[in-house]
């Protein structure tokens, strides 16, 4: 399965996501659990509760991203 830049999801990546409530949205990160043919499971980071993302389309893995802002600190 492949995110919005095309880059492969794996089970440990760390993604975001957007989310709306209305008109206010904000963007999730969350750490995948599992991947499927059709949806992947995260673990959102922020409250650590489990969702199933359909709309894959949707998300961007950072991993390397977050690793290099955790070597920074």
């Amino acid at each position: 399965m492949k995110d919005f830049l095309q880059q492969h999801i794996t089970v440990g990546d760390v993604v975001v996501y957007p989310n709306r409530k209305g008109s206010i949205l904000w963007m999730n990160q969350a750490q995948v659990m599992d991947v499927s043919l059709k949806s992947i499971k995260v673990r959102r980071t922020e409250d650590n509760a489990l969702k199933t993302l359909t709309r894959v389309d949707r998300v961007v893995v950072v991993t390397k991203q977050v690793e290099a802002l955790n070597a920074d600190v």
